[in-house]
């Protein structure tokens, strides 16, 4: 039976790999837009690009959390030197806050674009599909 693999994730290699993912998704993105117009009108690639962009905004968020959570739980010796975090409660803040301009966003896009819904869908699923494709990376260099 083989050994565990003992393997240490640092924080670096956490925002590097999310900096990739935010990266592929915009690519996805920019290919998934003019997917969209070519198949069902600028509308729906406007949906699509409405997901893309929230999907976007909660990666951004995502690397901002890790980073604050990081910060948190490593003792102070060792952040010497390290830039400081912004403070847990402007990140909260500003958290609620994309939510909430996403969820407008995505409401009134819905109501004002008649285009698909599938495409905004899609656009949405950008994030899980950019960010799975780094942690399967990440699964192979290590195996």
């Amino acid at each position: 039976m083989n050994a565990p693999l003992a393997v240490e994730f640092t924080e670096g290699e956490l925002d590097s790999a999310l900096l990739r993912a935010l990266k592929l998704l915009l690519v996805l993105a920019a290919i998934g837009i003019v997917i969209a117009w070519l198949a069902d009108g600028w509308q729906s690639a406007a949906l699509f690009a409405v997901g893309a962009a929230a999907s976007a905004m909660g990666v951004w968020e995502w690397r901002t959390l890790a980073r604050v959570i990081n910060h948190q739980f490593t003792p102070e010796k060792e952040r010497a030197g390290q830039p400081r975090a912004p403070s847990t409660a402007f990140v909260l803040l500003r958290f609620f806050l994309r939510l909430g301009l996403v969820g407008a966003a995505l409401y009134v896009s819905l109501k004002c674009l008649h285009g698909s819904v599938y495409a905004l869908l899609a656009g949405l699923g950008l994030a899980v599909a950019a960010i799975t494709w780094q942690a399967l990376r990440l699964l192979s260099r290590w195996h």
